[in-house]
């Protein structure tokens, strides 16, 4: 049965789908194109759409987001749960693009507006974004300028290339050399300064926490991945299988998500805990009060009152650590320093988590499942807040670290 067949070998592909997702004045966002083809039913009017499983019907709304039709070209990262959750998970990358329909060649009855808007999706079984978005940016710009949409030659040749590139074979090695291309952390870090190091801490605290940037959106998506990369092995298992993580930060009960839509809005009010990325300022006007959002355009960071303790303040110790990882940003030249770089930086966050986790360890009842958390002595603590570490204990991720059989005494990495 070739259909079986077909079904065993795209469930081993690195990509399994590729997709044309577009905007139509009668149908809205829809999916206009698959590759390789699913079956189609007849919707309302009698016309042919995909039979797409349930958890893709809000991909056509991140592919082609909200504040899209503010730029010519732009992208998101999103990822799509699969039933079996953490089985199959996948992680999308969308290279959205706008012409004038004026230009097409072939202009077919369903280009009826001004514009033509168009997302290409590439669905991948590991979140390699940016790199995928390296070669998705480029085929979709060339698909665009056949400025004829049916030839979708280009888009098939691309999900073929990026199966042979990033073939199952050859995939850890491959995987773990592209999760962390053009994350652009040092810019982050001259941009916040010690507000960087307050977002850093805020997002292990299980908080409803925002990185808003109404375009270029893919500046949302790529922040919070560049957030999530200072944890140590977080992205190169998906964020999503906690147990692998040395520290077991994102899971069911606090969810990250690189983009997530105004649709999506009544998601984040029920969920406990929530780290993502946001392009539309209606999140922060109806939830002002709900969650702790950060500006990435005018770098403000607004925490609300339910929010605001000592537990958001830097210490010393701290102040003096950001300061270094700033200074050394600065100071950066690419083509002979690796201080300053984004390997660095991820290597200095490490030692930072590795500092805590060092003292706490050597605080047994730290790790008592009894334990009353009000009443533990973490004074040796003080130079990560004490208030900080007392919350940071206090959160699910933190619960599931078991004590390690021995660690070496470890202390703040500011010295």
């Amino acid at each position: 049965d070739n259909g079986m067949e077909s079904g065993t070998l795209r469930r081993r592909k690195v990509i399994p789908f590729i997709l044309v997702v577009a905007f139509h004045h009668q149908k809205g966002h829809h999916i206009e194109f698959i590759h390789p083809p699913i079956p189609t039913i007849k919707d309302k009017n009698g016309d042919d759409e995909y039979d797409i499983p349930e958890e893709w019907k809000i991909l056509p709304f991140l592919s082609l987001p909200d504040g899209a039709h503010f730029s010519d070209t732009d992208h998101t990262f999103f990822q799509i749960t699969g039933q079996k959750a953490n089985k199959d998970t996948l992680f999308a990358i969308a290279c959205y693009r706008q012409i004038d329909a004026s230009t097409m060649i072939n202009r077919t009855a369903d280009i009826s507006r001004t514009k033509v808007q168009k997302a290409v999706v590439v669905l991948c079984r590991w979140p390699i974004y940016s790199s995928i978005l390296s070669r998705l940016a480029p085929a979709t710009q060339a698909y665009f300028a056949q400025k004829d949409f049916v030839d979708r030659n280009i888009v098939i040749e691309l999900y073929n290339n990026l199966n042979s590139i990033f073939s199952m074979g050859a995939q850890e090695s491959i995987i773990q050399s592209n999760l962390y291309i053009d994350l652009n952390i040092g810019k982050m870090v001259l941009q916040f300064g010690r507000t960087f190091l307050v977002i850093f801490k805020l997002m292990l605290l299980e908080f409803k926490l925002i990185l808003y940037c109404p375009y270029p959106v893919g500046q949302a998506c790529q922040a919070v991945l560049a957030m999530a990369s200072l944890v140590p092995n977080l992205l190169s298992h998906g964020y999503i299988d906690v147990s692998y993580q040395q520290l077991p930060l994102f899971g069911k009960e606090y969810e990250m998500h690189p983009y997530l839509t105004v649709m999506q809005m009544t998601d984040l009010m029920n969920s406990r805990s929530i780290f993502a990325g946001i392009s539309n300022a209606l999140f922060l006007r109806n939830l002002s009060q709900e969650i702790i959002s950060v500006n990435l355009q005018t770098s403000e960071i607004n925490i609300p009152k339910k929010y605001m303790s000592d537990a958001v303040l830097l210490s010393d110790a701290d102040t003096r650590f950001i300061d270094s990882v700033v200074d050394a940003v600065q100071k950066y030249n690419h083509e002979e320093d690796f201080q300053g770089s984004d390997d660095w930086i991820r290597s200095r966050f490490s030692e930072y988590l590795d500092g805590i986790l060092g003292i706490l360890y050597k605080i047994p009842d730290v790790f008592e499942s009894t334990r009353i958390v009000d009443t533990i002595d973490l004074e040796r603590t003080s130079d990560y807040n004490v208030a900080w570490v007392r919350t940071w204990i206090s959160t699910i991720s933190f619960q599931k670290l078991s004590l390690p059989p021995q660690t070496p005494v470890k202390h703040h990495p500011s010295g």
